[in-house]
């Protein structure tokens, strides 16, 4: 809806009649009075604070409200059932004893850089790349980032506008984003490649999120991966794509999140390198396999990598935690 230029009255003020002058890019609209100018939210001011002279116009907007509140509130719903049977799944797990089925049961996935969400401390994953990133990524070619179907190359190619862009990644709209990587910390998921599935991870498991933080070699694949998170898999269910995709459980104490600084020293290759592949090249697929015992030495390194006390004892619950249900001794 143009709202540009248009007239509104204050409220709960006695301003007299102003005139909407700007949008920004963060959905707040400026308002010129006599007296002074404001800057409020836009539609949500208009259900408190404004009303536009035009009795048509606030039909119009006090519809948009609606429909985005009831949009909210039925994504708060569905969100409040997957937390619910989540936390079903994960006592099933806490529970029982463990079986073994897979000689490489945990996973680790690779992660396009996304500096959506990113604050200076934490690295992003929580949020649509910025401007620069996502170029930087098509430059480099990084998978899905340069594919001419990626929302956000066709962002950056003018083919559909910032808003379109936004509503992939808008909570209003729960399990829907422009690419895994963009939610990748958010919802503490990812997915195989189409077409592959997953077969040996187990839920109960290991799944480490890694990346490549930008740098001069950051087309690489060599010596460069650093791991940004570690969970417990959940569940492992059927993607969209005759993919696979691995959820986490829903506990944070079960969800290792690390800063910059801590992430550049977690050097995923130190831990995961194996002799068959000499190189450290981890090749084109979206995930890889490994066994309990790298699972032990990644939570271990992690107790060392957290450099506040609180996230050392978190670590260190975790490890016990995981050995616990799977029957493992921490000092394999």
């Amino acid at each position: 809806m143009d709202i540009i230029g248009k007239e509104v009255c204050h409220k709960k003020q006695n301003l007299g009649v102003g005139t909407i002058v700007e949008m920004t890019d963060n959905s707040e609209i400026i308002v010129t009075f006599k007296s002074r100018t404001m800057k409020m939210h836009y539609p949500n001011a208009f259900k408190d604070f404004l009303e536009f002279t035009d009795s048509n116009l606030q039909k119009d907007v006090l519809e948009e409200i609606s429909k985005k509140e009831a949009a909210k509130a039925k994504a708060a719903v569905e969100r409040r059932k997957i937390a619910e049977e989540a936390r079903r799944r994960e006592i099933t797990i806490a529970k029982r004893k463990p079986v073994k089925k897979s000689m490489h049961p945990c996973i680790a996935f690779k992660l396009n850089y996304c500096d959506g969400g990113e604050d200076g401390e934490y690295a992003g994953f929580f949020g649509i790349c910025s401007d620069e990133m996502i170029k930087l990524n098509m430059k480099k070619k990084k998978s899905w980032c340069s594919n001419s179907l990626c929302s956000c190359n066709l962002f950056i190619r003018g083919k559909i506008t910032e808003e379109e862009l936004l509503e992939e990644w808008s909570d209003e709209y729960c399990g829907v984003n422009p690419c895994m990587d963009s939610a990748a910390l958010r919802d503490w998921s990812a997915e195989s490649s189409p077409g592959m599935m997953i077969r040996s991870a187990e839920p109960g498991h290991l799944c480490v999120f890694t990346t490549q933080l930008p740098s001069k070699n950051y087309n690489s694949l060599i010596k460069d991966r650093v791991v940004v998170g570690i969970s417990i898999i959940d569940s492992i269910e059927d993607g969209n794509n005759d993919n696979s995709r691995v959820y986490s459980v829903i506990d944070d104490d079960y969800r290792l999140l690390f800063n910059i600084d801590e992430a550049k020293n977690f050097k995923y290759w130190d831990i995961a390198h194996v002799i068959s592949n000499p190189n450290d090249l981890w090749g084109s697929g979206l995930f890889r396999n490994f066994d309990d015992e790298k699972a032990i030495d990644f939570l271990k390194t992690a107790i060392e990598i957290k450099q506040d006390k609180e996230g050392k004892e978190q670590a260190r619950k975790f490890l016990e935690h995981y050995c616990d249900i799977n029957g493992l001794d921490a000092n394999l």
